[in-house]
């Protein structure tokens, strides 16, 4: 699903891209009047923080994807693989939120379909069920989100190690994504 996502939000930037450098170019996904991606990328909508959001989504998808690759790692290395399920579920829900809010901007908005950002309104949900799933095996949301936090707590230096490299990432994003719209 996470592939899936990535490879989604990766054809959204190329959608974003080609909407403001090529707008006389017809894309895949311009199908009718009402369902066009580009009439989304071309939205004011389509860049949050001074970054395309399909930007903001690849980078969620390769920290997902990352950190699947760094559990299975450990548990190929016979180490306890803290998959931190309840926090896995608390982001794939903000993300199930997210994708219902630019749905809502596209359709309620804009007033088209977007069809590869439909995608990412079906891999959202299924990644937030499939953490569900997984929290559910460690005593349920609430008590995964409790077990998360004190794991969290008793490896600050390795959080606020990560925390630190994905606050300082996003900021290189905002920085030096360049700017052709």
């Amino acid at each position: 699903l996470s592939i899936a996502g990535l490879v989604a939000s990766i054809m959204l930037i190329q959608l974003h891209v080609k909407a403001h450098t090529r707008p006389m170019e017809r894309s895949f996904c311009s199908v009718h009047a009402k369902v066009d991606c580009l009439s989304v990328a071309e939205s004011p909508y389509a860049v949050f923080l001074g970054v395309p959001v399909a930007a903001w989504a690849t980078f969620a998808f390769v920290v997902l994807i990352l950190g699947t690759l760094w559990l299975i790692g450990r548990q190929w290395r016979g180490r306890k693989p803290d998959a931190l399920p309840g926090i896995t579920f608390l982001l794939a829900a903000f993300s199930v939120l997210m994708a219902g809010v630019m749905a809502w901007i596209a359709h309620g908005l804009i007033g088209v379909l977007c069809l590869v950002c439909a995608a990412l309104y079906l891999i959202n949900p299924a990644l937030m069920i499939v953490a569900w799933l997984i929290a559910r095996k460690h005593g349920g949301i609430g008590a995964a989100i409790r077990k998360d936090l004190a794991l969290l707590r008793s490896r600050t230096f390795d959080f606020a190690g990560f925390a630190g490299g994905m606050l300082a990432v996003a900021g290189l994003l905002m920085w030096l994504y360049p700017r052709y719209w």
